[in-house]
């Protein structure tokens, strides 16, 4: 090989590194060795997770955690405390030490009876609920209230917050950012701030984007003001504090190459034309991503990886590269999956079943331009979690950019959203071109079916069926009609993007890049948005 070649070689496993660095100090001694053992070593993820168990969690962050979620600790409370009435009216037994008036039981009340109306239930008179008649084999009794966490679990541990919650003294969380007095008509690039919307007398087009280099404590107090709003918010240079290992496609299947397991030699990538599954080498797919790929209309082909490796495998398979991820995580007290202090999902018991959150490669091609059909894209959905995510590659080009159109609105803005799809519906392509030809929300049941002539797609809800993407044309209608225009931004490489959980939004690749993405779960998430955003979905589960 000559020195070109071996100086390209270099530049692709050690980006960060000249040649220079490397003959003052070799990778090794840098801790950033590419070579395949290196890569596959679990030292420092093992070093994270210990670090974490013998962390000390700051009080500040407890009492945060408790003026939280203590307000909806007490609805929960109460919520069962109706419960408690209907089981003793069923069972002939007087209410003892009522909590709450007729006029607040019946405001508790209210979702309960949701609940059982939506999957058929009706409770008579005395709250006593007949079992719905499934089959012939149904006895038809009554069903049961039982309590899992046992009939006090709740009161008691309310009491408990609301003793350490007295002796804290809880204050009130602040309703306002200096952020929000920052004069728009000016330049606020240098005030970690950058433009997204442009509304009419607005004061959120501006989205929160701080360094994550030598990150300021006054920082946690933004995030958390914007975060409590249901704000994207952008982080800056978050892999510029790593040790530099390489993402370049070719050292991460290196590493998986070297696995005897040769089933993860082959790997399923998605069509974006037609969204099938498509088989393919790994090394085939990474020639695309550098080199492109066209089919046989020399229309650009645009392929995804979601994913990859399997999210239960990405730590065995490339430790190396998780625990780079997960160092380069800004605002650790969120995101650290092992010792985050606000991250709720880490205070799970070892013995419950956890959600799996993560970390997650998503690696597509990209095409600068917009197809309107085939296009690289993440469709219109939302996430029941935070989430996190880092571009930590992409391909030689000018512009090293991937592009992130977050449609995160107000919350009385998404049943509009919602009316504009049901709308123009048959605007959108789906599969191959063709339009969708039917749009149901909130059906019974999800049809896809198709005949020799045309495709027909009957879809439950516009968001939650991840069936639609909105083009420039169609945001330009939407904000005509309806006067909604979403944030729209660049995630350049490096940055870290954060995603509120039920908050809509869509991405589309501009370039070959690759993703990590990772969830968790935060206080002001848990309930403000997580809960009602489960209770939506199971309407169109």
């Amino acid at each position: 090989m000559d020195s070109h070649g071996k100086t390209e070689q270099v530049k692709d496993r050690y980006p960060r590194l000249k040649e220079d660095d490397i003959f003052e100090s070799c990778p090794v001694c840098r801790r950033n060795c590419n070579c395949p053992a290196c890569l596959r070593s679990d030292a420092l993820i093992k070093e994270m997770k210990q670090k974490a168990k013998t962390k000390d969690e700051h009080v500040e962050f407890s009492v945060y955690l408790l003026q939280t979620l203590l307000p909806h600790l007490r609805l929960l409370d109460e919520e069962q405390m109706i419960e408690k009435e209907t089981k003793a009216k069923i069972q002939g037994e007087e209410v003892i030490n009522k909590r709450v008036n007729q006029t607040e039981s019946n405001d508790f009340a209210e979702p309960v009876v949701r609940e059982w109306s939506r999957f058929g239930w009706h409770g008579e008179s005395n709250g006593r609920i007949p079992c719905p008649k499934v089959s012939d084999e149904c006895n038809h009794g009554f069903l049961e209230l039982r309590s899992v966490l046992g009939q006090n679990f709740i009161t008691d541990l309310l009491c408990k917050a609301n003793e350490l919650a007295q002796r804290h003294e809880l204050g009130t969380l602040d309703n306002f950012c200096t952020c929000s007095r920052l004069d728009r008509k000016t330049d606020v690039r240098y005030h970690g701030m950058r433009k997204a919307a442009s509304r009419a007398y607005s004061s959120d087009n501006y989205l929160y984007c701080p360094r994550a280099v030598q990150p300021q404590d006054e920082d946690l107090g933004h995030f958390r003001w914007h975060w409590k709003n249901g704000e994207p918010i952008i982080v800056s240079h978050a892999i510029d504090s790593t040790s530099g290992l390489s993402w370049e496609p070719s050292v991460m299947s290196r590493a998986l190459c070297q696995i005897a397991k040769r089933q993860h030699l082959d790997m399923k990538a998605i069509n974006c034309l037609d969204f099938c599954e498509v088989q393919i080498k790994i090394h085939e797919f990474f020639t695309g991503y550098k080199e492109g790929r066209v089919d046989c209309f020399g229309q650009p082909r645009m392929l995804k990886l979601k994913d990859w490796p399997s999210t239960n495998l990405l730590e065995e398979c490339l430790p190396r590269h998780c625990a780079e991820f997960i160092s380069s995580l800004p605002f650790k007290e969120y995101t650290d999956p092992f010792g985050g202090c606000l991250n709720l999902a880490v205070k799970l018991p070892e013995e419950c079943l956890k959600p799996d959150l993560g970390p997650k490669t998503y690696i597509a091609y990209g095409f600068p331009h917009e197809l309107g059909c085939g296009d690289s894209v993440t469709k219109l959905h939302c996430d029941m979690s935070d989430a996190v995510n880092v571009l930590t590659h992409i391909a030689e080009v000018k512009l090293e950019v991937t592009g992130i159109e977050n449609l995160k609105e107000k919350q009385q803005d998404v049943p509009k959203l919602q009316e504009y799809l049901r709308k123009h519906f048959r605007e959108f392509r789906h599969i191959d071109c063709r339009p969708l030809k039917q749009f149901e929300v909130f059906g019974r049941q999800y049809l896809l079916y198709m005949d020799n002539v045309s495709a027909e797609l009957r879809v439950i809800h516009p968001i939650h069926d991840q069936t639609f993407y909105l083009t420039m044309e169609h945001k330009r209608k939407l904000k005509e009609e309806y006067g909604i225009e979403p944030w729209t931004f660049i995630q350049k490489l490096g940055e870290a993007v954060f995603i509120p959980a039920g908050c809509p939004h869509q991405v589309r690749n501009l370039k070959s890049c690759n993703k990590v993405a990772m969830d968790f779960v935060s206080p002001e998430s848990v309930f403000n948005r997580g809960i009602s955003y489960t209770s939506n979905k199971s309407w169109v589960c």
